[in-house]
């Protein structure tokens, strides 16, 4: 079984993925996996060289400011960025979960990513807009409240657009203990 956990910025996905990992159950993280892949795999610094931005490649490497510049409000550029890098993701993600009886996947673009149609549940991590700020914030103190207001809408999008059929919520509210929530949903995928 591969399970996706997801949710938007400053819910506690890692530290979901953290906890499971403590207790001992693979977890795949897509962000680290991807800026990996990025900087090791010749086919992707070759795809993007030629169909997103010539110049985001110096000496056979990814200047991810340059590619940044690339993208940044270029629809066309950055869909076909996102193509690449998720397609490439995706293999490593299949070949690595073929290890594992039951593994996880954190991932903040489940549905964009085409993600949801690899996992058999998602687990989305929820919290209030307050706490999402500040932990936000805590983490990079350069954001305001309303950077991050705006990062927390333009992933909303995301989440309200599609739901899994096998979805359940985790809430990361800094009151409920999230060990007892992780570990019923453990216990169902053993029912």
């Amino acid at each position: 079984m591969l399970i996706a956990l997801t949710g938007g910025i400053g819910v506690g996905k890692s530290v979901v993925a953290s906890v499971l990992r403590n207790m001992g159950y693979p977890v795949y993280d897509c962000d680290s996996r991807a800026k990996i892949l990025m900087d090791e795999d010749e086919a992707i610094i070759t795809r993007i060289g030629q169909d997103v931005a010539s110049d985001a490649i110096v000496e056979g490497k990814i200047d991810r400011r340059a590619l940044s510049k690339a993208v940044f409000g270029n629809p066309d550029k950055l869909e076909c960025l996102n193509r690449i890098v998720h397609s490439v993701v995706r293999d490593d993600l299949l070949i690595w979960k073929g290890r594992f009886p039951l593994a996880f996947v954190e991932t903040a673009i489940l549905y964009s990513s085409g993600f949801d149609a690899i996992v058999d549940a998602v687990w989305e991590v929820t919290a209030p807009l307050d706490v999402r700020i500040s932990r936000v914030i805590g983490r990079n103190p350069e954001l305001t409240g309303g950077d991050v207001c705006n990062r927390i809408k333009a992933q909303a999008k995301e989440l309200e657009s599609q739901r899994h059929p096998d979805t359940h919520i985790i809430i990361n509210d800094d009151v409920r203990p999230l060990l007892p929530q992780i570990e019923y949903l453990v216990d169902l995928l053993y029912c």
